[in-house]
């Protein structure tokens, strides 16, 4: 499965969605916000196959910012906490140092 998105006419998208009637673009916004969740559902098992990571633990990195009337657009973001995203499921972030397979390295950082 291949998700690609074209941002080249996004200003062209949202003046359209404006230029409809409120409920055309209640609508508008309504679609926006269960494709994002349907798309966040796909990506995540995606990503989880592909790199070899356990899906609960993109599912809790993942934020979806919702379309609203202001804003007619939804953002997903999977956040790795400055680690690639293939070295999630080894390396855990903490306050000093890193852990590795139950062991802290205090004075280790990534690079």
């Amino acid at each position: 499965m291949k998700i690609s998105i074209d941002l080249t006419n996004l200003s062209t998208v949202e003046r359209d969605i404006r230029k409809i009637g409120p409920v055309a673009f209640r609508a508008s916004i309504s679609a926006i916000n269960k494709t994002t969740a349907l798309a966040k559902t796909a990506a995540t098992r995606e990503l989880a196959s592909a790199k070899d990571i356990p899906v609960k633990m993109i599912r809790s990195r993942t934020i979806i910012t919702r379309a609203n009337v202001r804003r007619p657009y939804a953002l997903l973001i999977l956040l790795s906490g400055n680690f690639p995203i293939d070295r999630l499921k080894f390396r855990k972030p903490i306050r000093h140092g890193i852990v590795y397979n139950s062991h802290r390295y205090s004075h280790a950082f990534t690079a």
